[in-house]
């Protein structure tokens, strides 16, 4: 609902207020609905327009110069107030992602109207109950140049400023800075949102940043005064051309307490409505990532990309991001996909933003594919500049992504400015100094940064800190906060994708990972409970009749929540530090409402506590401390003086048949059960792990940190082992080398998880039956296993099978596909996930080849000729080898990212056909081609594209079949493979067909027509297998198939007449087909 009303308050025109009185005028004020706010707008003596900002009676923000700079005139100064109009917005929406499901919009306008030597020029204000914002407006037609603006902050009680140095990715830390520090920030600027403590007391904070930056104008810096204390200025050092009439972004300033501050959707009330009237494709929910799984490395491989969808799977997450890697990888995209479908699983897909134009028709041309696909959002990088080309940039993607159905996660990009009220699909961005910092520096990212950035950076928007690392890949342990603290970063931080930046196995074993499989990215309501900047900050967020508690802390503390806002008697599920940084406690109470929930939180700690009438199941966890063990032969228990193991002691000097170590386990039932050893090895070693004496006995390795012996090095690994009801004793030790050092175990129920793969498919030509080798990689006998295979994204076929605990054999399936017809075709043999099964996929491409093979229009021999080329190495290497009929020569091009050839034939011909040999054809060490296309022209001026190919780079011959067109010349465009330094083509075949009318072949035509129903069958009479092809009178190919002995045409048609062609050992038989 919206309500809106204006009021012209003064319509007269006012040049004597800007006459030769030195006294201000007042034009007006505006006052938030609350009445707190106070907005008080003035001309001064020389016509500069001005601002104050009052919060209950006290000046938060001084008399500030407020104005625009264009070429064709400075609106600076010299103005005339001409009127003031008044208005109220009250109006609620919702927003699919964020901190509230429903938001109300609800200010008071004023919009001041000011003259100067016969042009108009206009200040918007709105003041909200959390703050205030202003912009600037000019009417007209065409363009004007904006050489700056006036756009001043003043804070008379500046106390301190928490804010980033400016750098384009906006990836820097938010110091505490006084004044002295401000303004002698480095190169004079800092980004916004800077927040600002003034000498008003609590009530007084303010956060300054900008709204609605847009395609139309640039994003803006904070320059703070070199001269001034408290003074900060909006700007940008380029001047910028914008349409006319412009509305600038909002000038923003949130005012009031932290909790105000936190809890505001100011810059998204600020932006226009969407026009979106369907957003239910719009869904939140958390990821696995794989760049960040892998420490900040690539993923190239198409097992490592399943095993983090699985993740994803066995996470109960909604989502899994493909980042940087794949482009230069073999595996298909679609592959990715259909893969993570199986899992219910959707993907994003990351890419460097440089490989877009700012051109709508190129991005629908890239999103569209990756939408067809199946991928369900982006991930775009690397923007790293506020510039008005850019503020286009991303608002192009946003309008083509929201056509596509592709949801939004901007990286290495601006700050967010509302723009996700009108783009609800923009569901998350970066824009933050967060947790992948830690791959590179486990220093980055304390917990006093982590406090603050809740305070400024996730108060103006969604923000993908990407967290929840408990350790590296290797399960080194190297955070300065607690794993506790970790975890609380998933509730305290809004996004809605939450990318979990961790790799599989040390989050699937977590204490934490019943909580973190129940936990949501949006929020029906949030509440800031308490918050102070560097020290703390506890938040409590509402999804449906659920609660999420979560808090952090630089510092030792006792939290007191007050359970004021649950309205019913539910289970706290409270998940906090334990005995050591990396021990998560977990303990549950039955709590009421008004009761007050105290939980201890260690220096960088913190807590994460679900309140809900339905608690989520919370699988035992039985820690043995290496120091409750027995020691044998010359094993010690060494103290920590670092304080990172749990009780504060290790287990040393184990192995080499000289010490080892004997832990007693207590468990309910027989069964499998995960164990998480706490270890520190400097170099990689060996322990044996023998269960009862003997009933189990395995040797495992654990690697080594490279660094240190001291608890620094504390790393994880967790192994799965059978124990028995009862007592069960543990020996740890190794008689042929030295054993890592021992913290602790921690022994869990084993995660009932069956790992079934595909191991290899038998290679496929089109016909025949389909085999494949799927391997038991569990130790649990299987039956009912269901295994399956689809051609080409068709009709999937399935079978059970049953597989031994370890075995590995090979199936073929009773089943077998129709002959595949000519061109390229993939075959997927997919375990399908079942009950513990977790299933699997694998594929395999292959092509059929066209039978005219040998009689290309386009080879040398028969008259066909290189016109034109991008470039050659050399001779031996040219175009020219492109249409010499030899397989083995080639031409390479490695000179330019999209290379070409123009050929010649030696006649018009209707071609339908054409055949290219990719690089693995001969050199499996290069890449293929993923993307090209093929134009036709009769005249070789005006061409006609009847190829654009995508997604081929796993088809090392590749046939294109088109509907007949007459061409006497053909350009291929190509794009050089992603990661590879040259294009290589082993050949290109352009093959002719029947032309129009049929004339060519007509004395070979039967004088015969067999004609028939739609739906009936006609008998071949063919002795041999062969190849059939059916055409439209027109030429167009309507179906080509591999023809078996004896083999019949099933004439599923439309009524017509068709020409049939049967080739059989070379010889060819044509008739005519008339469907009635």
């Amino acid at each position: 609902m919206r309500l809106a009303s204006f009021v012209v308050s003064c319509a007269v025109l006012c040049s004597a207020f800007v006459s030769t009185d030195a006294a201000a005028y007042t034009a007006g004020s505006v006052i938030s609905p609350d009445g707190k706010n106070v907005v008080e707008v003035s001309l001064d003596a020389n016509g500069t327009p001005c601002y104050r900002l009052l919060r209950d009676g006290k000046e938060l923000v001084g008399l500030s110069k407020l104005g625009l700079r264009t070429a064709d005139g400075d609106f600076t100064s010299g103005l005339s107030f001409a009127s003031k109009q008044d208005g109220t917005i009250d109006e609620t929406y919702t927003v699919p992602t964020g901190k509230f499901s429903e938001q109300r919009n609800y200010c008071n306008e004023g919009r001041f109207s000011f003259t100067k030597d016969g042009a108009s020029f206009a200040i918007v204000v709105r003041s909200y109950d959390d703050g205030i914002a202003y912009r600037y407006e000019l009417p007209g037609e065409g363009s004007v140049n904006v050489l700056g603006e006036q756009s001043e902050v003043k804070i008379p009680g500046f106390v301190n400023s928490r804010g980033q140095r400016y750098v384009a990715d906006y990836s820097t830390q938010y110091p505490v800075r006084d004044w002295a520090a401000t303004a002698a920030i480095e190169n004079g600027k800092m980004c916004a949102p800077v927040l600002v403590s003034t000498d008003g007391g609590d009530d007084a904070w303010l956060l300054i940043t900008e709204a609605a930056v847009n395609g139309s104008y640039h994003a803006s810096a904070l320059y703070p005064s070199a001269d001034e204390k408290g003074l900060f200025t909006f700007g940008n050092p380029d001047e910028v051309t914008v349409e006319l009439p412009l509305e600038s972004p909002w000038r923003t300033i949130y005012a009031g307490s932290l909790p105000t501050l936190v809890e505001s959707n100011l810059v998204d009330n600020l932006n226009p409505a969407t026009d979106m009237t369907d957003t239910s494709w719009i869904k939140a929910g958390l990821s696995s990532w794989d760049w960040g799984g892998l420490d900040g490395n690539q993923c190239h491989d198409f097992e490592t990309v399943k095993h983090f969808i699985d993740q994803a799977a066995i996470m109960g997450w909604e989502y899994y991001t493909l980042d940087d890697g794949w482009d230069a990888s073999e595996y298909r995209l679609k592959d990715v996909t259909d893969y993570a479908a199986s899992k219910g699983v959707k993907v994003f897909i990351w890419s460097h933003q440089n490989r877009f134009t700012n051109d709508e028709e190129q991005m629908r041309e890239i999103f569209g594919n990756w939408a067809e696909l199946g991928f369900a959002g982006v991930k775009i990088d690397f923007f790293e500049n506020d510039s008005k080309e850019f503020m286009e940039k991303y608002e192009t993607m946003l309008r083509v992504c929201a056509d596509c159905h592709l949801m939004v996660n901007f990286h290495g990009c601006t700050k967010p400015s509302g723009l996700r009220r009108t783009y609800p699909h923009l569901v998350t961005s970066e824009a933050v100094y967060g947790g992948e910092q830690y791959f590179f520096n486990h220093l980055a990212t304390p917990a006093d940064h982590n406090v603050t950035l809740a305070l400024t950076r996730n108060v103006i928007g969604a923000m993908d800190y990407t967290p929840v690392e408990f350790a590296r890949k290797d399960g080194l342990i190297r955070h300065t906060t607690t794993w506790a603290h970790q975890v609380a970063l998933a509730t305290i931080y809004e996004s809605g994708i939450c990318t979990m930046s961790d790799y599989p196995e040390n989050m699937i074993y977590s204490v934490s990972a019943p909580l973190l499989k129940v936990l949501p990215a949006s929020w029906d309501e949030s509440r800031c409970l308490e918050a102070s900047p560097e020290s703390y900050i506890t938040m409590a967020r509402r999804k449906g009749s659920d609660w999420y508690v979560a808090s952090i802390s630089k510092e030792a503390r006792t939290v007191k929540v007050p359970l004021d806002f649950i309205t019913a008697p539910c289970t706290a599920q409270i998940y906090k530090d334990g005995g050591c940084p990396s021990d998560i406690a977990y303990e549950a109470r039955a709590v009421n409402p008004g009761d007050e929930l105290a939980v201890d939180v260690k220096a960088t700690g913190g807590f994460t506590v679900r309140l809900s009438a339905n608690p989520h199941i919370q699988p035992a966890h039985q820690i043995i401390e290496a120091e409750a063990g027995r020691l044998i032969g010359k094993a010690t228990i060494d103290t920590d003086s670092r304080n990172n193991c749990s009780g504060g002691k290790m287990a040393g000097f184990l192995g080499n048949n000289e010490g080892s170590l004997e832990c007693d386990v207590t468990v309910g039932e027989t069964g499998m059960y995960d164990v998480t050893f706490y270890y520190v090895t400097q170099d990689t070693r060996s322990l044996e792990v023998n269960v009862n004496g003997g009933e189990y006995v395995q040797k495992y390795e654990f690697r080594g940190n490279g660094f240190s012996w001291a608890s620094d090095g504390l790393a994880i690994k967790t192994i799965t082992l059978p124990l028995k009801a009862g007592a069960n004793t543990l020996a740890l030790g190794n008689a042929n080398g030295w054993c890592p050092n021992i913290d602790r175990l921690d022994i869990t129920p084993a995660i009932a998880l069956s790992d079934v793969s595909v191991e290899s498919i038998k290679p496929y030509e089109g016909n025949g039956e389909v085999s494949a080798t799927f391997a038991n990689n569990s130790k649990t006998d299987l039956d009912g296993v269901t295994v399956a295979w689809q051609l080409n994204g068709g009709e999937k076929y399935t079978e059970e099978i049953a597989l031994s605990a370890g075995e590995s054999r090979e199936h073929t399936f009773s089943v077998s596909p129709l002959a595949a017809g000519e061109g390229n075709h993939v075959l997927q043999v997919s375990v399908e996930p079942k009950g513990s099964v977790i299933g699997d996929m694998l594929s395999t491409s292959f092509c059929v080849m066209p039978e005219e093979a040998g009689s290309a229009v386009s080879l040398e021999a028969n008259g066909g000729s290189i016109l034109s080329y991008s470039s050659q190495v050399n001779q031996g290497e040219g175009a020219a080898k492109l249409l010499d009929g030899d397989d083995a020569t080639k031409w390479c091009d490695n000179s330019n990212d999209r290379p070409w050839v123009t050929i010649a034939l030696d006649q018009p011909y209707y071609v339908n056909k054409f055949v290219m040999r990719d690089c693995k054809t001969r050199e499996s060490q290069f890449k293929n081609l993923d993307q090209y296309s093929i134009s036709v022209s009769e005249d070789g001026e005006s061409w006609q594209t009847v190829v654009d190919a995508k997604n081929r780079k796993t088809d090392n011959v590749k046939v294109d079949m088109i509907s007949p067109v007459k061409a006497k010349y053909l350009k291929l465009n190509l794009k050089r493979p992603a990661g590879d330094s040259a294009t290589r083509i082993y050949g290109f075949d352009v093959y002719k067909t029947i032309p129009t009318g049929v004339t060519e072949v007509a004395d070979r035509i039967e004088t015969t027509a067999y004609m028939v129903s739609n739906g009936e069958s006609v008998a071949l009479d063919n002795a041999v297998a062969g190849r059939l092809a059916v055409y439209s009178l027109s030429g167009e190919l309507i179906c080509s198939r591999f023809a078996a002995e004896h083999d019949s045409l099933v004439c599923d048609f439309p009524a017509g007449m068709y020409i049939v062609t049967l080739i059989c050992d070379n010889a060819r038989k044509v008739w005519r087909l008339i469907v009635k």
